[in-house]
């Protein structure tokens, strides 16, 4: 007999078997019988077993490919999203400037100073606001290329926060910001360019989403290790349904139909504040505003190597 999962033969020329099933290796007359169907079963089941292991690499290989055609149609929609978003943005802003100038030079024989004032007003606004696309968008592609960071440094939140009100008051007249950082620590360790887009879009966004709602308040205070700042509104708020994707790109609220922006800010901002060991979360109701809260620690705890 013989087995089908040893040698045929062993050393001594003794009869082998099969473990699987039980095949004489000859008969009664002592002829050597059965060795083709035992060769044919061998090769059937060597391949058997490559038939199924070239299938799953396949499977394997075509689970791959789908995984990457669905990234690539992900990142090509992306692609399409950021287009449309960037053509329309920088229109906007050009053709403010566009109609300022033109008003400027049609009147420019009777020009009071209250009307000069007023049309550079407009084409500083929005020149800021192309500047706040332009770094967006670079800000935007550092990111994805995983540069976002500078090394930390130390320096003072509280004078960091104040120039970004300030920044801000001067672009916006119409709005006042009030703010209370008397409970900020002297100073933090922390990227320094990096924070002040955190809360220059932060402050940004509070102005342009409160058009009627004069007060923007801006907190700052400690809690054990860490830092907190808040920014609120009174404007246009966020419905409830729409808090849970407002830190994705490209996303924007309903409420902010009809309002310039982008939907790359608030996720600029939360990859910032998480490469910094801390996160950034919102509050808000439909109509009576929004208060986003950014919270980190007061030293670098993070690595320090551009990200």
């Amino acid at each position: 007999m013989l087995d089908t999962e040893e040698a045929i033969v062993d050393a001594t020329g003794q009869e082998k078997w099969f473990s699987s099933s039980k095949i004489p290796l000859r008969n009664a007359n002592g002829d050597i019988v059965g060795l083709i169907g035992v060769a044919r079963e061998i090769t059937a089941r060597r391949n058997a077993e490559e038939l199924r292991k070239r299938a799953h690499e396949l499977e394997e290989s075509s689970r791959q490919l789908k995984s990457a055609l669905e990234q690539e149609r992900h990142a090509n929609e992306l692609q399409r999203q950021f287009v449309a978003m960037a053509s329309h943005e920088f229109r906007t802003p050009l053709a403010i400037i566009d109609g300022a100038a033109q008003r400027l030079l049609r009147r420019k024989e009777e020009l009071s100073t209250n009307f000069v004032g007023e049309k550079s007003q407009q084409i500083r606004q929005a020149v800021g606001r192309i500047v706040e696309l332009m770094e967006s968008i670079l800000s935007f592609d550092a990111l994805d290329a995983g540069n976002v960071r500078n090394p930390p440094e130390r320096f003072s939140l509280r004078q960091l926060l104040s120039a970004c009100c300030q920044r801000q008051q001067d672009l916006s007249t119409r709005h006042r910001i009030v703010s209370d950082m008397v409970s900020l620590p002297d100073t933090i360790v922390a990227d320094r360019s990096a924070l002040d887009q955190v809360f220059t879009n932060l402050l940004s966004n509070a102005i342009k989403y409160s058009p009627n709602s004069q007060n923007v308040i801006v907190k700052g205070w400690c809690e054990g290790d860490m830092v907190r700042v808040s920014v609120q509104d009174h404007g246009v708020g966020i419905d409830a349904d729409d808090l849970p994707k407002m830190f994705e790109r490209y996303f924007r609220a309903r409420t902010s139909t009809g309002i310039a922006g982008t939907g790359i800010g608030l996720n600029l901002v939360k990859h910032i504040v998480e490469s910094h060991g801390g996160r950034v979360r919102v509050e808000s109701k439909r109509g009576e505003g929004s208060t986003f809260t950014v919270s980190f620690p007061i030293a670098e705890q993070v690595q320090t190597s551009s990200t």
